[in-house]
């Protein structure tokens, strides 16, 4: 097939899996936006709280524990809720979570915010790559799955936006800006997201390409911990992750 013929097709079949793809990309970037704004904001913050290099290090400790040890958790709890319902509900607990850095002034108070805000970041990654293989067909989800992932950096990169806020309205007032961002993603994501079989706007023809990509149905089987660490395969993800996860 010609290029010209492939996005010719393309346009007949419809994008809106890619409208989907953009709104976990841009959940992505705020998730990282929020992580980041503590460590950008960490010499201001230390200078007006008081705080030491010991109690930073509680305040961050707090995310990293809850980050790892909740994946799993809300996962099932994805399972059970669906993609909409459970991501809308991370979102909103860790916008809430990430302005209520700029009501709190103690180092208890940073340790509980950092706390709660990895219990629900901890659900982004788990809904986005379940809500890729909704709306993808198994040939582009590797695609799709990167495109989304790329929100990361970018978040990163953007983390000048919040010492931009700070530097201009106060370090509270940039920490309440950042968290309101995700209620306006919020907005658009209870208007566009659906499972593809129920989308008021999605095309017959591309519902069926998402359909007709699908991997053939397999018993699902239930393993224990113990007996997935048998598998090497699992090791340099759980190594990867061990490393660049506290990051």
């Amino acid at each position: 097939m010609t290029s010209t013929a492939a996005a010719a097709s393309s346009s007949t079949i419809g994008r809106y899996r890619w409208v989907v793809c953009g709104l976990l990309f841009f959940a992505t970037t705020i998730n990282y936006i929020d992580r980041n704004a503590l460590s950008v904001l960490k010499t201001t913050l230390q200078a007006d709280l008081g705080w030491s290099d010991v109690d930073y290090g509680w305040i961050t400790f707090a995310f990293t524990v809850a980050y790892a040890a909740f994946p799993s958790i809300t996962g099932r709890v994805i399972d059970r809720w669906g993609v909409k319902k459970s991501l809308a509900a991370a979102l909103i607990l860790w916008s809430l979570m990430a302005a209520a850095h700029g009501l709190v002034g103690t180092v208890l108070g940073f340790v509980l915010v950092r706390f709660f805000l990895g219990v629900a970041e901890a659900a982004n990654f788990p809904a986005s790559i379940k809500a890729v293989a909704m709306w993808f067909p198994q040939k582009e989800r590797a695609f799709a799955t990167g495109l989304f992932n790329s929100g990361t950096n970018v978040g990163v990169i953007l983390s000048f936006v919040t010492v931009w806020l700070a530097t201009t309205f106060g370090w509270q007032a940039a920490f309440v800006a950042i968290g309101a961002i995700g209620l306006v993603w919020l907005v658009f994501w209870q208007r566009s997201f659906f499972a593809p079989e129920d989308h008021p706007r999605l095309s017959r023809d591309e519902l069926q390409y998402i359909q007709a990509g699908q991997p053939p149905a397999q018993e699902v089987l239930r393993l224990p911990w113990t007996q997935l660490l048998r598998y090497r395969q699992i090791w340099p993800f759980l190594i990867g992750k061990l490393i660049t996860d506290p990051v």
